[in-house]
């Protein structure tokens, strides 16, 4: 069945075919846990989403990783607002 895992992906999947050279993150939140994906272009060489996502979530005893252009995680609900601007730190 899909979950909210495939929904974010296709939200960021959208996102990158309007936005091709843009970076995404989007949240879905489901009770006291998080999903959070990271995504960018392809041939984006500046920001590798599977490392700027683990070094982010394991600072919040969250898990996450996936590839340079999309990765994927989840975390505490509660952590949300700081992991955000820990991954827009990274980003920026």
């Amino acid at each position: 069945p899909a979950g909210k895992d495939d929904d974010i992906r296709k939200i960021g999947d959208l996102f990158m075919d309007k936005y091709n050279q843009g970076v995404v993150l989007i949240t879905s939140e489901k009770g006291a846990k998080c999903a959070v994906l990271l995504k960018t272009f392809k041939n984006n060489k500046d920001i590798n989403c599977s490392n700027i996502l683990k070094e982010s979530m394991g600072k919040f005893d969250g898990k996450g990783g996936g590839k340079p252009d999309m990765a994927q995680g989840s975390v505490d609900t509660s952590h949300l607002p700081e992991l955000v601007k820990e991954i827009k730190e990274l980003i920026l």
